[in-house]
């Protein structure tokens, strides 16, 4: 999954508009833009998903372990839902 095809998904998830591939492309691979998604994550999912893996990653302050979490636990909502 490119990160592009990342960032579809975060943003289908917390139904934010994505402009289009000709335009600026808002990227979640950003501290300001991915934290309140986790943050949303673990308050709204941990009772019914295992979010271990995202507080795990949040607990190493790496974006990028970050941002493959949120990216993970979506998958995983969406799958089971």
């Amino acid at each position: 999954m490119t990160r592009r095809e990342k960032d579809i998904a975060i943003a289908d998830f917390t139904g934010t508009k994505m402009l289009s591939k000709a335009e600026y492309f808002p990227t979640f691979y950003d501290w300001k833009r991915i934290m309140p998604v986790a943050q949303e994550l673990v308050n709204g999912y941990y009772e019914n998903f295992d979010t271990d893996d995202l507080i795990a990653a949040g607990a190493t302050f790496s974006l990028e372990e970050i941002f493959e979490a949120v990216v993970n636990a979506i998958q995983t909502i969406k799958n089971n839902e």
